[in-house]
């Protein structure tokens, strides 16, 4: 057969589940290492793109954008970590699970309560606070998985 570029898997419900599982545990990892050092840059970046979540969130036109901007996020978050492997595959998997979390995010009220978690997690990690901040990466990321998953099992 002749070559025809990239083809894109189709994943099962169960495997952007088991995706999104081990992008929570890795970064996890990379929350950890934030609230260790603390960097102001990284912190600024980070305010600048929850207020972008929280601006784009209501309107019906942006859900691919604000599921982009979340992308940069995790992009911008897995480099605060000194793993070079570690931050390979938070991107990989970031990506791998864009379309999804673009599935997940379709909604504006989705969009509101995941902009809702991300300011909750800024104010973790400028409040130093890792069980928090721990706990609302692992709540975002569920919610998002399991709105993917949900959208997936009801597409014909």
């Amino acid at each position: 057969l002749p070559r025809r570029g990239t083809v894109v898997t189709e994943l099962s419900a169960q495997e952007v589940a088991e995706i999104f599982e081990i992008r929570e545990a890795l970064f996890a990892t990379v929350m950890e290492r934030i609230i260790e050092r603390c960097d102001p840059a990284f912190l600024a970046a980070l305010r600048a793109g929850v207020a972008r979540l929280v601006e784009l969130a209501p309107r019906p036109d942006a859900a691919g954008v604000y599921a982009e901007t979340v992308y940069r996020l995790l992009i911008v978050t897995s480099r605060q970590s000194d793993n070079l492997r570690l931050r390979r595959m938070l991107r990989a998997l970031s990506l791998q699970t864009l379309r999804y979390s673009k599935l997940g995010l379709a909604s504006p009220e989705r969009r509101a309560r995941s902009a809702q978690l991300w300011q909750q997690s800024l104010a973790a990690v400028e409040n130093g606070d890792l069980a928090v901040g721990l706990q609302l990466l692992r709540q975002r990321i569920r919610e998002s998985a399991a709105e993917a998953a949900r959208q997936l099992q009801v597409r014909p």
